[in-house]
Parts: structure tokens; sequence; C-alpha cells
């Protein structure tokens, strides 16, 4: 974060200094990361008005562009957000690929109960893939590719 401070003590930001979301999920893999929320508190903005997001209106996360421990950078995670090739390689131990396959089976998960079909759970090694019994071939493709098979 910035070392440049206003005459309050308070620190000046600009644009360089952060990053933001609305996807709440990606918000919550950030904080996972160690990502700090621009100003702790709160750490968001919401806009309400007409046509805008829902009833409750659109949420922002504000974020620093850097992990506090250096290990992550914005750029690299949105790269990484829905990189299948990145997040299928069985080799992949990276714990942002296991925090975005975890996000992707929790919408599996609720996608399956609001259809109740029935799911699927495979293990291989520390691998595990949770799917649909009647997916699609794609889906047991990348299923197969992530588990190495």
């Amino acid at each position: 974060m910035p070392d440049k401070k206003n005459e309050d003590g308070g620190a000046i930001l600009t644009p360089e200094d952060f990053d933001s979301t609305r996807n709440t999920e990606l918000a919550a893999c950030l904080i996972t990361l160690g990502f700090p929320l621009l100003n702790n508190t709160p750490g968001f903005s919401r806009v309400i008005g007409e046509g805008i997001a829902g009833p409750g209106g659109a949420v922002t996360w504000w974020f620093g562009k850097r992990s506090r421990d250096g290990k992550y950078t914005m750029g690299e995670v949105l790269s990484r957000w829905e990189d299948w090739n990145w997040l299928n390689d069985p080799n992949n131990l990276d714990p942002l690929a296991y925090i975005i396959t975890g996000f992707h089976n929790k919408r599996r998960l609720v996608d399956e109960v609001k259809k109740r079909e029935v799911m699927v759970l495979v293990q291989s090694g520390a691998r595990h893939a949770l799917f649909s019994k009647n997916c699609s071939r794609s889906t047991l493709d990348r299923v197969e590719r992530f588990m190495g098979f």
C-alpha cells in the first residue's frame, strides 16, 4: 500500500494502488489469499438506484493489488479465475486452484440441489470432483482432465 500521507495522517491512494470487483466469490478468494481490503472498513461500496443490479444495489469490493505476503498479484488471480487449462492440470497444487475449484463446486452443488439430480463424487489422490450423474460429455471430459485420467 502507498507510503504517501495526507495532512490527517491517512494514506493517499491513487488508482495504481487498488483494484475492485463486483464478484463476491472473487472477493472472498482475494481475502483468503491475503489481499488487503481497501481501508479495511468497510472495504466496499454500494450503489443503489433504479436499474442497478437489483433491490440491494450493486456492491463493489476494493482491494490492494498484491497479497500481503507478496505471493499473488490481482492480475494473476484474475487471469487464473477461469483458466480451465491451468485449473485442470492434475499436477497443479497451487492453493489458488483449490479455492477457485471450491467455488466452482459450490455453484454446481447449488445447481444440483435446485435440479435435485443425482451427484457423483470421484476421488483420486488429493483431487476430488463433483458432477451430475447426467452431465454432458464435455463436463465428463473436463472432470477426467482435472482428475488426471
